[in-house]
């Protein structure tokens, strides 16, 4: 006879079996396959955790036959690719991305804005929230024929200061990308006007 913690471990297994199998079978027909993890509900987050972003990387080599394919952590989906086509694609598409969890987490974790100030900032009592506000105007801006046009100045800036590498016997890798990159994105946004210029 069992007793119960022997059943709840079993409905906690039938629980956790069943929620994984119907997220992976009942994903919308228009978007790619899941890849399925080890554990169920939590091996994607374990090998985050473990792996970091290189985790990604490794799925992808893993499923090198699929262009694109999701990732289920919970109820969240994550849509991973390696292909060069799909990612142009979706950066020629600003509406097929949205970037507000993005700003919100960058927000919270790198700028430390106090929680009070997160929740005006998020607050969408007023039809759309401040943050949704500058997602929605700054995102056509920074994708499709802006996003290449600023690349191209940027890498016009970059190239002579790649060609002076050559003048080095070593370099700082980490401290020559930080200010090069720092210096060829902030010229090609601000132009003449840049404040970070030296």
């Amino acid at each position: 006879m069992l007793d119960f913690d022997d059943l709840a471990i079993i409905g906690v297994v039938l629980v956790v079996v069943l929620s994984s199998s119907y997220t992976s079978f009942h994903g919308q027909r228009r978007e790619p396959p899941s890849v399925s993890s080890t554990i169920p509900l939590v091996g994607h987050l374990i090998g985050l955790i473990q792996h970091g972003s290189g985790y990604l990387s490794m799925l992808c080599e893993k499923y090198r036959d699929q262009q694109i394919f999701g990732v289920n952590i919970f109820s969240f989906r994550l849509f991973v690719t390696s292909s060069p086509a799909i990612m142009r694609a979706a950066q020629k598409h600003p509406t097929a991305i949205t970037l507000e969890p993005l700003v919100k987490f960058t927000q919270k974790q790198l700028c430390q804005t106090p929680r009070n100030k997160l929740v005006h900032l998020c607050d969408q009592s007023y039809d759309s929230s401040i943050l949704s506000k500058i997602v929605h105007d700054t995102g056509p801006v920074l994708a499709g024929r802006s996003l290449d046009r600023i690349n191209r100045i940027m890498l016009q800036y970059l190239l002579p200061i790649i060609d002076d590498m050559g003048n080095y016997e070593t370099v700082d890798l980490n401290a020559w990308l930080r200010h090069t990159i720092t210096s060829v994105s902030t010229n090609a946004t601000y132009g003449n006007s840049n404040p970070f210029k030296n």
